[in-house]
């Protein structure tokens, strides 16, 4: 069959089809950047259950696309829909690319998957779920890919190489890989599918080998595995030692036997349907296919060696036996000390044992020491063994045995095992295991603490740094072994507060602190007058606040840190200048370029895009090739391509109103010249602004839209663009591309909160930025214009007294002196390094 080439013109560098008959051809458009896949209504091959012979060659094609649709008549969900056809599709790759749901269809693409496609004719185009059959149309060859289009197999591939580049400690986490890479965003790629399985192994297994970089751990957990066949391409790493497959689709014990070539110790396989009755059994399956392994994450061990003497009677308490004397009278410490006492967990499977884990953290045991030994998981109760743990047993039952989780309300029950087994040398001690693992931990005058929780000599005991007491507890412990440490590594430990580490200025002689890749969001707590040189705080949420409306810049983010800690020198391995300014988390706004540049931008065009009069100045700010991307929240998309039909459509909308003062800016990419033959003459070549916000109809006030609006502007070449910055006649731009989303606020949190602060006028989109004291405030704005206007100190303070404080004044004083050349050029900082250099030229000379 031979294909007619009737396709309009496609444009690479718009990513768009020019004059598109819409009659005849469908444009499916795509999120990730990727062109859009043109479909022609008229050339194609159509197949059904009723109609299964088809064109071989068309199938066979790796440059055709074909569409499949699913015809549910709405009685079945995506999950089921896929889940189904991965079962047909199991021996052959199967990558569905944008699938597409509707009421009574859904819908997806196929790219060179011919294998697939064949299984898929073999069962007849028809499918089954719960013993009701569905039928498939496929539409053969409707469309012909060229090489801008997507590729599932090089998007994989690009997703497990970024893992792999930024994988640390030589753990590869790949959970949930298809929902948490966003390089698959538009394909369904599921790992249920054997076939599938073996590609992403292959693909990871080579990925190592091309960046030179070995594994010990790799995480697999939950991604709907159930055949384990394919790992057996990491036989030749014989430095992984640790898989976690928890959390997946597992359903026989024997799929184990395929791991036989790894030489694996640790394994991690809980909540699989085939993890059912006797952990012990399991786990000495597990061992007798797998000699290497030492343990899995099926913790009997020592528990099953606790036991009483015929003399002591086990006595079981639950939440129905408790009343205020028994309250009153619930035994003493004493027993404590001689006996195990096991705490059951009644969750039903309605409670992640995790979960609850956290929340008794949390609830119970902020302030007390707690210490679950041997936990053990089961199908509807978990358990966990105390001992030397008096308190948290009587707080168990102050509490009758029971506890509410704050999130959704459910009450989650106990029982109480008392005197269950006599305590055995042999057996795990907590209080003499715990400094004892530390002590191990301490190398010279370093404390390495990083994820304590999960040291393996630690198995057997939940240990928990978050909360005040394990905090202090464990470098109590390390205090009293050597208070001479220097520096302390508590990095990835599930720290959520700062207000625990007061204990840190006992270590007298300690110089660097990490607490990078924790939970803290605040630092209201934070030790005051700690004497530290060197802190890090990467990958913590509160890093994200610092780029947030109320803290633009990394100045902020290392004054903060310098007002805690006087000493400071490093922050997250960076040397704090004079200035106090590095450049910190690099996809924000985070010089004083970038920043004067956006705002200047921002300012300029949403005041003028709000008036349908002033629209008209917006024109020349687009170039001749521009293209504006229109979604609302209905999924349709309009694209404007040129001048003359961005301002045609501008025209026809109403006049608006934006909140201002709480727009979010970002700024991933910013590329700024400086021209070395011109004094503060810069000019932008290119650079990606994002912006976030409410917006409103001025004649409908009651109807809030959110919007989300990315402009990626260029150098405007013919020097006609619109100017921006403060500097009003150095920076020159045009808009190239700009993608405009926004959808109704349904939010009734967000409607509440936008335009409630609406005082401010021409500062206010500055106003948002900086949010702190009045003296704060003059010390950060001197700071930030020393960087902008590259004047010496005095000149910038005296421009800052004059104007009271206020940043814009100031740089609005400093124009009028430049225009007016009131300025020397030995008044600039950079006049003394050109003067110096001038100098050092020509006495080289002579």
């Amino acid at each position: 069959m031979e294909r007619s080439n009737k396709y309009r013109r496609f444009n690479y560098s718009q990513s768009v089809y020019d004059e598109v008959d819409e009659s005849r051809f469908q444009r499916i458009q795509f999120l990730s950047g990727h062109s859009d896949i043109v479909l022609d209504r008229q050339d194609f091959q159509l197949c059904g259950p009723n109609n299964l012979n088809y064109d071989k060659q068309l199938l066979l094609s790796p440059e055709n696309w074909h569409q499949i649709i699913i015809n549910h008549h709405g009685k079945l969900t995506k999950t089921q829909i896929l889940s189904a056809l991965n079962k047909i599709t199991n021996d052959a790759k199967f990558i569905p690319v944008k699938y597409q749901a509707g009421k009574f269809q859904d819908n997806f693409f196929i790219i060179n998957q011919f294998q697939a496609m064949e299984l898929l004719f073999e069962n007849c185009l028809t499918f089954k779920v719960d013993n009701y059959s569905y039928d498939l149309t496929v539409k053969l060859a409707v469309s012909h890919a060229h090489n801008r289009q997507i590729n599932p197999t090089h998007q994989i591939n690009i997703a497990i190489t970024r893992y792999i580049n930024q994988m640390r400690d030589q753990k590869l986490d790949l959970s949930n890989f298809s929902q948490q890479s966003k390089e698959l965003m538009e394909l369904e790629f599921s790992l249920s599918n054997e076939f599938n399985f073996e590609i992403f192994c292959k693909q990871i297994v080579e990925q190592l080998k091309e960046e030179e970089k070995i594994i010990t751990m790799l995480v697999l957990s939950n991604n709907g595995i159930q055949y384990l066949r394919p790992l057996k391409h990491f036989a030749n790493h014989p430095t992984l030692i640790t898989i976690s497959l928890r959390k997946n689709l597992i359903s026989s014990i024997s799929e184990f036997k395929y791991l036989q070539p790894l030489q694996l110790k640790h394994l991690s396989i809980a909540s699989n349907p085939f993890v059912t009755g006797d952990f012990t059994i399991i786990n000495e399956q597990i061992m007798v296919m797998l000699p290497t392994i030492e343990h899995t994450d099926l913790k009997v061990t020592h528990q099953y060696n606790i036991e009483n003497p015929s003399n002591v009677v086990e006595e079981i308490i639950r939440s129905t036996d408790i009343d205020d004397k028994f309250k009153a009278e619930f035994p003493k410490r004493e027993f404590v000390k001689t006996y195990w006492n096991k705490v059951v967990i009644e969750h039903n499977k309605k409670f992640d044992g995790q979960k609850v884990l956290d929340e008794m953290f949390w609830k119970f045991f902020e302030d007390d020491l707690f210490y679950p030994c041997y936990y053990v998981s089961g199908l509807t109760e978990d358990s966990f063994m105390l001992y030397m743990n008096f308190d948290p047993l009587n707080i168990l039952i102050q509490n009758n045995l029971q506890m509410i989780f704050e999130e959704n309300k459910q009450i989650l029950k106990f029982r109480l095992h008392l005197k269950c087994g006599l305590f055995k040398h042999d057996q795990v001690k907590w209080n003499e295991l715990i400094p004892k693992v530390i002590n191990n931990r301490i190398t010279a005058s370093t404390l390495n603490l990083r994820n304590f929780k999960n040291d393996p000599e630690l198995k057997d005991i939940v240990v928990n740094l978050s909360t005040n007491k394990g905090i202090n507890y464990v470098l109590t412990c390390a205090l009293n072994q050597k208070p001479d440490i220097i520096e302390i590594d508590l990095s990835q430990n599930n720290l959520e507060k700062t207000s625990d580490l007061g204990i840190l200025k006992q270590f007298s002689k300690l110089v660097s602190l990490n607490l990078s890749e924790n939970q803290i969001e605040t630092l209201k707590d934070f030790p005051q007058n700690l004497q530290i040189y060197e802190i890090k705080m990467e990958q913590n949420p509160i890093c994200d606040k610092f780029m947030s409306k109320q803290h633009y810049s990394a100045m902020f983010y290392v004054k903060t840190f310098k007002n805690l800690c006087p000493k400071l020198q490093f922050i997250d391995g960076k040397k704090i200048d004079k200035t106090l300014n590095i450049v910190h988390l690099q996809n924000h706004l985070v010089t004083p370029k970038a920043y004067m540049t956006v705002l200047g931008f921002i300012e300029f065009f949403f005041k003028n895009f709000e008036s349908r009069e002033k629209r008209e100045l917006l024109t020349a700010l687009y170039s001749k090739d521009s293209i504006l991307s229109v979604n609302d929240d209905r999924n349709k998309k309009q694209i404007f391509g040129g001048q003359v039909k961005i301002s045609d459509h501008y025209a026809s909308l109403p006049e608006y109103e934006h909140d201002f003062v709480n727009f979010t800016v970002d700024s991933p990419l910013f590329c700024p010249k400086i021209e070395r033959n011109s004094i503060l003459k810069f000019c932008v070549p290119k650079f990606l602004v994002t912006v976030t916000g409410v917006f409103r109809e001025k004649e409908n006030k009651e109807k809030f839209f959110a919007f989300s609006r990315t402009f990626f502007l260029e150098k405007d070449r013919n020097g006609t663009g619109r100017a921006t910055g403060t500097l009003s006649n150095t920076f020159y731009f045009e808009i190239s591309n700009e993608i405009f989303n926004y959808e109704i606020v349904r939010d009734e949190k967000i409607k509440n909160k936008a335009f409630k602060n609406q005082q401010a006028t021409d500062g206010e989109i500055e106003s948002k930025f900086i949010n702190d004291t009045v003296a704060e405030r003059f010390e950060e704005n001197l700071e930030l214009l020393k960087q902008t206007i590259l004047m010496k100190p005095e000149w910038c303070k005296r421009f800052l007294e004059e104007a009271n404080g206020d940043f814009w004044t100031a740089v609005n004083y400093f124009n009028e002196f430049f225009e007016r050349d009131l300025l020397r050029n030995e008044d600039f900082l950079f006049y003394d390094e050109i003067k110096n250099n001038k100098e050092a030229t020509s006495n080289s000379r002579n």
